[in-house]
């Protein structure tokens, strides 16, 4: 079993998973992807790429918010031949039946376990509401473009206050967000949210903006990419308020 991250979560480097699920079978291995900081951002097909496995969050480009449910993948061959890791009620054949032995329910719906989390369902499913109506086509142009633009501003008007950007350029091979790099990235981040601007730090020194093409506009990159531009300018970053980091 090949278990890959779709995107690494600091670079927002993208594998190619055509390629690598076309090696892994010449080899007679299986495919398992997380795909949490690329599905409802870059386009993602599972299917058509023959990957075995996927797995991912709600809670990031899927608008599911913070405790959203998680998602499964598993490719039709193998969704008969599959047994649970953890066999669970909810994936019982007869949920009711209340039967001393296990059988599972035909499908992917056997990976179920317990008592699903009704509250964190019911957010999900305004999320899924909203993506009934959006076009593959339409979020993918709007997340190329949005993810250009960003990384232009970002060194057009951040480049010489020491941000370097550290995720691919090649849109390609690009993931969800975009990442940049900063001595001060940290406190940057901190000092970003004081001033509207949600972002996240990861160590040692990466500030990472989340492109969800749902929700954000061009004008929205704008506004941040400005923002950061002021926070950098006037060092504001270095005041003393900002030195405690949250990761």
């Amino acid at each position: 079993m090949l278990y890959l991250s779709h995107v690494d979560y600091r670079s927002s480097r993208r594998w190619n998973m055509a390629e690598v699920n076309d090696l892994a079978r010449s080899r007679g291995v299986l495919t398992l992807w997380d795909c949490s900081h690329a599905a409802g951002a870059v386009t993602v097909d599972l299917a058509g790429t023959g990957a075995d496995f996927a797995v991912g969050c709600g809670y990031k480009y899927l608008c599911g918010g913070p405790g959203a449910p998680a998602w499964l993948y598993v490719h039709p061959r193998h969704q008969e031949r599959a047994w649970p890791v953890i066999a669970g009620w909810m994936g019982h054949a007869d949920v009711f039946a209340f039967a001393p032995t296990y059988e599972p329910l035909r499908g992917v719906r056997r990976h179920l376990t317990g008592t699903p989390g009704i509250i964190a369902n019911e957010a999900m499913a305004a999320a899924v509401d909203i993506w009934r109506d959006v076009k593959r086509e339409d979020l993918a142009w709007k997340h190329r473009s949005l993810s250009e633009l960003t990384i232009a501003l970002l060194e057009q008007e951040c480049g010489k206050f020491g941000v370097t950007v550290t995720s691919p350029r090649k849109y390609d091979e690009q993931g969800g967000h975009i990442g940049f790099s900063h001595p001060g990235a940290g406190s940057v981040c901190e000092a970003l949210l004081e001033h509207g601007v949600v972002s996240s730090f990861r160590k040692p020194d990466v500030v990472r903006f989340g492109i969800s093409p749902v929700a954000i506009s061009h004008e929205d990159v704008w506004v941040a990419v400005s923002r950061l531009r002021s926070v950098l300018e006037t060092e504001v970053w270095r005041e003393p308020r900002f030195k405690k980091v949250s990761v």
